[in-house]
């Protein structure tokens, strides 16, 4: 379904077939049909045709609803339970009009020039980007983004590793879109992306609400949730601690009963080293904690007297736990 055809049929310019094709697929869903029954509404406010800007504004306003929280806390009486159909309805409908926002412009901002490239190789960095967003970036990634960011639009391309502590504005929403062609959008919240091809991206978020697409599919985290969408298509979301979401910031590495293997993804990650574990030490060690980023050797030293793990290097790039 797309948004041409759902404004035609609210307007009620749609042909007998696109009526029945509109109709089929309410039916396929009751989304479908809260999407259909709150546009014909909102149709009925304005008093005139729906048109695309006006999605748009629905779409950033619903998000909005997320993003700001009420002065005025719900009251409970004999109709207690409405604010509580209101949360849901609101979910449901960012559910659904979020998923056919983010079809409708996924392929926005291609045909723009990139005029700013920043790429990090052996060293983390700070990049402010021109609205006020901090975005802390890991070792080998790149962040690219046009010379108007921020007039019309905040949108930028990922390839590696970045926290973003986005700078809230309610109507200009904040894209990224990663290596692996998955868009992740949010007004104003604070998260970590990884994405390098051949590799599943992940999101973790610490504050906030995030949403991330791939194709038709899309998934929403808010904080303390991780998202790991394989190269395959498959997604899966997990609980994932704030701090860890938020390690680039806090230069600190964050263990959560983590498994060798875990634990040695994460160094790689972070050092842009090689890391392999011996079969004698895979499955019987498990570790949580947090280690300050003071350089590879202090924190395998500091791995090793906490979980009596050794370690070696087989060659310059590749460390051996054992």
């Amino acid at each position: 379904m797309n948004w041409e055809l759902l404004i035609n049929y609210v307007n009620g310019t749609c042909s007998p077939e696109e009526q029945e094709q509109v109709k089929n697929w309410v039916n396929e869903q009751r989304e479908h049909y809260y999407v259909v029954v709150y546009l014909q509404e909102r149709q009925k406010k304005l008093n005139k045709p729906l048109h695309q800007t006006d999605i748009d504004e629905e779409w950033l306003r619903l998000l909005g609803r997320i993003f700001t929280p009420s002065v005025t806390p719900p009251k409970r009486g004999s109709n207690g339970p409405n604010w509580l159909i209101g949360i849901a309805a609101t979910l449901i409908l960012i559910s659904s009009l979020g998923t056919l926002w983010f079809l409708q412009h996924r392929g926005t901002g291609a045909e723009t020039v990139a005029a700013q490239t920043v790429a990090t190789r052996n060293n983390q960095e700070l990049v402010i980007l021109p609205d006020g967003t901090h975005v802390y970036m890991a070792l080998n990634s790149k962040l690219v983004y046009q010379s108007d960011f921020g007039q019309s639009k905040r949108e930028v391309t990922l390839n590696g590793e970045a926290f973003f502590d986005v700078k809230h504005q309610t109507k200009a929403p904040f894209i990224i879109r990663t290596i692996n062609h998955h868009t992740v959008t949010v007004l104003g919240t604070s998260f970590n992306v990884y994405s390098r091809a051949n590799h599943s991206t992940e999101v973790k978020v610490a504050t906030g609400l995030v949403g991330v697409s791939r194709g038709n599919k899309t998934e929403y985290l808010k904080a303390g949730q991780q998202l790991v969408w394989s190269d395959i298509g498959s997604a899966m979301v997990r609980s994932v601690s704030p701090r860890e979401a938020a390690g680039l910031p806090l230069q600190t590495l964050v263990f959560d009963n983590d498994s060798i293997d875990a634990i040695a993804t994460k160094i790689e990650r972070w050092y842009n080293v090689k890391v392999e574990a011996a079969l004698s030490v895979q499955k019987y060690h498990r570790f949580s904690g947090e280690m300050k980023d003071t350089g590879l050797e202090n924190l395998l030293k500091g791995l090793q007297y906490a979980t009596g793990i050794h370690y070696k290097y087989k060659d310059q790039h590749t460390i051996l736990l054992f």
